[in-house]
């Protein structure tokens, strides 16, 4: 069930508990690349994320990404990327 206060999300588990979960958008980006390394390609993860969501925290990584894209001649690849 959605939270309208935090617009976060309230779920109970089979036990009976009650769950508040929020994301913070502002920090997911960054908190994938850093502290995820359990994820297999956490910074591929951390990336299409926020490329998919507009999501702020990896700007450094568009750029290399574009410039490596744009280095190599795949200017359609870029063009994707910017």
């Amino acid at each position: 069930m959605r939270n309208p206060k935090t617009d976060g999300m309230i779920t109970i588990n089979r036990n009976g508990q009650m769950i508040a979960v929020n994301v913070d958008a502002a920090n997911l980006v960054s908190y994938i690349m850093n502290q995820c390394k359990h994820i297999p390609d956490n910074v591929g993860v951390a990336f299409r994320l926020a490329q998919r969501h507009s999501l702020p925290g990896a700007d450094e990584l568009f750029s290399a990404r574009f410039d490596s894209l744009f280095g190599s001649g795949d200017f359609k690849g870029a063009a994707l990327i910017a």
